[in-house]
């Protein structure tokens, strides 16, 4: 019973995350680096964003995986579901029109998005592909987590440049919110649910 509660906890936070994510695409603001990159490798391959997201997923496991960060059934859940759900969600949501109506919509996404995350990590069944790259790369290198995601978001914002994804004032507003969002709302989920959060600890 615990051990579903945990798992059925981490669904919800996935599909919050995903239709964060699809509200921020919807704004026509511009998405996150990993987001832009996705849309990029959607656009250029001509799959769906979801596919495209499950692809990048897919590889960034691999790479954890040689960064000595083993994959977790959380981490699959992650790679699989987040992108399965962004395609159902973009599937129904309309695109934003007119300025208010696109800083609504990707305030909402961001704001969704970052409760979405910090609601799947509070079972403490680890973690997604794109967090198992930075971990991994601040062993490899010995150095900081917020070094090794600036170096990770850096190279992804060019790669996502070079792929012309929707890059944009929401791209450095993600940037700079994203992760202080996740931060406060992963301290609140905490609060809200001790213990689901205690259950994770003594994992």
């Amino acid at each position: 019973m615990k051990r579903a509660t945990q798992y059925g906890i981490v669904l919800i936070g996935l599909a919050l995350a995903a239709l964060g994510i699809s509200l921020i695409l919807r704004s026509g603001l511009g998405m996150g680096p990993w987001g832009a990159f996705e849309q990029g490798l959607a656009a250029k391959t001509g799959i769906t964003f979801g596919r495209a997201s499950q692809l990048v997923g897919l590889a960034l496991i691999l790479l954890a995986w040689a960064l000595r960060q083993p994959p977790t059934l959380v981490t699959v859940m992650n790679m699989l579901l987040i992108g399965e759900f962004s395609d159902r969600f973009l599937a129904v949501l309309s695109a934003a029109h007119g300025l208010p109506a696109q800083v609504a919509y990707f305030a909402a996404g961001l704001i969704v998005y970052s409760i979405g995350i910090a609601v799947y990590l509070v079972p403490g069944l680890g973690s997604g592909p794109r967090e198992g790259v930075m971990l991994g790369l601040r062993d490899a290198l010995h150095t900081s987590i917020r070094l090794a995601r600036v170096c990770i978001d850096l190279t992804v914002l060019i790669m996502a440049w070079a792929m012309r994804g929707p890059i944009g004032l929401g791209t450095v507003a993600y940037a700079l919110g994203a992760g202080p969002l996740i931060q406060f709302f992963l301290k609140w989920c905490r609060k809200v649910m001790p213990k689901v959060a205690a259950w994770g600890v003594a994992r």
